[in-house]
């Protein structure tokens, strides 16, 4: 793998894991009684964070990859 690639890949895994990470703690602190609605919103936020993030990704790919 190259090193250009390498930072791309890191910055989905990241964004990826703190969505998996909140959706974790959001199942298990609910099932245990705990329910924080900073928790919720924190959860909406990173999923909608997720969707701009990759929709911006693949704007600039289709414009940067469009023939002149």
């Amino acid at each position: 793998m190259q090193f250009d690639n390498l930072s791309g890949f890191a910055q989905k895994g990241l964004l990826l894991l703190l969505n998996f990470a909140d959706d974790i703690a959001l199942v298990f602190l609910t099932r245990l009684g705990f329910n924080w609605g900073w928790l919720q919103l924190l959860s909406k936020t990173l999923i909608i964070a997720t969707v701009i993030y990759w929709s911006i990704l693949q704007i600039r790919r289709y414009l940067f990859t469009q023939a002149p």
